[in-house]
């Protein structure tokens, strides 16, 4: 369906209903989003929230020699959103596996 006014909700409907529709097609219900601390993830994160509501979508957060600020932001995304947030510090796993790569 293509958004024939960009000023209208139109949009917002449009990619609601596009994330549903998906989830209905495949057969899952649920959704995993993986927040970076930036706008793209928030913003996915938000259209899964409206689309399939908070209590099927689960929030994750990756840091690996990530700044603290971000992590802060995924969280402040997540709180809004009202969805836990799953953190998972992976500095040491990475850097096990550079480490393996490298010898």
């Amino acid at each position: 369906m293509p958004v024939t006014n960009p000023d209208s909700f139109d949009l917002l409907n449009v990619l609601i209903g596009s994330v549903r529709g998906f989830h209905h097609r495949v057969g899952v219900p649920r959704a995993e989003v993986d927040l970076s601390g930036g706008i793209d993830s928030a913003v996915v994160a938000g259209l899964c929230v409206l689309a399939l509501g908070p209590q099927n979508v689960t929030l994750t957060y990756l840091g690996i020699h990530s700044n603290p600020t971000s992590r802060d932001r995924a969280q402040r995304v997540a709180d809004t959103l009202q969805t836990p947030l799953i953190r998972f510090d992976g500095t040491a796993l990475f850097e096990g596996y550079v480490a393996q790569m490298t010898a």
